[in-house]
């Protein structure tokens, strides 16, 4: 019997060093493998994320682009994976969808969506109105979904031109004789987003600490319109080149501005200047005597990229009433005559029957 009991003792003791130390190492397989059965937390953790920053007032990214020219929305996304991003547009009275991956689900034919590597995935509306205006997200396909949201403002128009009051304009009359005085405009915030060659941020910063600086002569300084001249300083900075270097009279002006007449050179007879502002800078054409060649369409472009233009027509000594009225007067004639010979015809035709 005692020598039974000490067998059994011996397989006792033998047998517990066997488990205890196999019980921490089952929990701590347990405890570690749990937080990644869950599918949505590794999605929490690892899942998408937009790298662009956002407003903290507005919980939006704020951007302006200049009317007519191409705005283009950055949508950048990190560990996209098998996620897919879409555009909307969301407005007062409904949700628009404007693109699904790489497809464009809008009728909008301006409105367009373009991967550019490695990750960013790029809303184009080109050329952009007033109306395009508002908030448009960015959303990831995931669960629930993320979205990023940009807030899109309508800004002046890059280019435009002007009459003597500056008021824009795209078709205009003038007299015989009379004096044609319009304007180019061009923004200075949209000149500050031209590449390098073209005045670009530098440039247009010393146009405009120039302007400020140095008043109108005759006018106490930041009196008057804020509409100066440009002087010598700004020639000297390379800003304002001379297009006839042999012409000493004519003013210098910006070389990647350019006013042109029906697709051509402007006639020697036109007259150019240029001026800035704080919002603008102006190039200034002048006819003295309008004649009847004078009369075309005439287009500023600025660094061949934005361009606008405005009919001209000079008219001799008549109003522009009385010249759709002498249109309207031809046309009823030709129809009189047209009436005249049918009838004459019919008459023919019942006499010979």
């Amino acid at each position: 019997m005692d020598q039974y009991k000490s067998n059994y003792s011996i397989k006792f003791t033998t047998f517990r060093p066997l488990l205890v130390p196999t019980l921490p190492d089952i929990r701590h397989r347990i405890i570690h493998s749990m937080p990644y059965q869950s599918k949505h937390h590794h999605e929490r953790h690892w899942g998408p994320f937009f790298e662009e920053p956002l407003n903290v007032t507005s919980g939006a990214l704020q951007v302006g682009y200049h009317l007519s020219t191409e705005a283009i929305l950055n949508c950048r996304v990190g560990m996209l994976k098998d996620k897919t991003v879409m555009w909307i547009r969301r407005t007062t009275d409904k949700v628009s969808l404007l693109t699904v991956g790489n497809n464009t689900y809008s009728g909008d034919p301006r409105i367009r969506v373009k991967f550019q590597y490695p990750n960013n995935w790029r809303l184009h509306i080109n050329p952009i109105k007033y109306d395009d205006g508002g908030l448009y997200m960015c959303q990831v396909s995931t669960h629930p979904p993320r979205v990023f949201a940009t807030n899109l403002t309508i800004l002046e128009p890059a280019v435009r031109i002007v009459d003597e009051m500056g008021y824009e304009f795209y078709d205009r009359y003038y007299k015989l004789g009379s004096t044609i005085d319009i304007s180019c405009q061009v923004s200075l915030s949209y000149l500050a987003t031209l590449p390098t060659g073209t005045p670009g941020p530098n440039t247009v910063g010393h146009l405009v600490n120039s302007f400020q600086q140095q008043p109108v002569p005759g006018t106490a300084a930041g009196a008057g319109d804020g509409t100066r001249p440009a002087d010598s300083k700004l020639l000297n900075e390379g800003v304002i080149t001379s297009n006839n270097n042999k012409d000493k009279t004519k003013q210098s002006l910006p070389q990647n501005i350019v006013w042109k007449k029906d697709g051509t050179m402007l006639p020697k007879d036109i007259k150019l200047s240029s001026s800035l502002s704080k919002q603008w800078l102006s190039i200034r054409l002048s006819i003295i005597q309008a004649e009847r060649t004078h009369s075309g369409l005439y287009t500023c472009t600025v660094a061949d990229k934005q361009t606008t233009s405005a009919q001209i027509q000079v008219l001799n000594g008549e109003t522009p009433a009385a010249v759709q009225h002498n249109q309207g007067d031809k046309e009823r004639a030709i129809s009189a005559l047209i009436f005249y010979c049918v009838l004459c015809w019919i008459q023919l035709h019942i006499s010979y029957t």
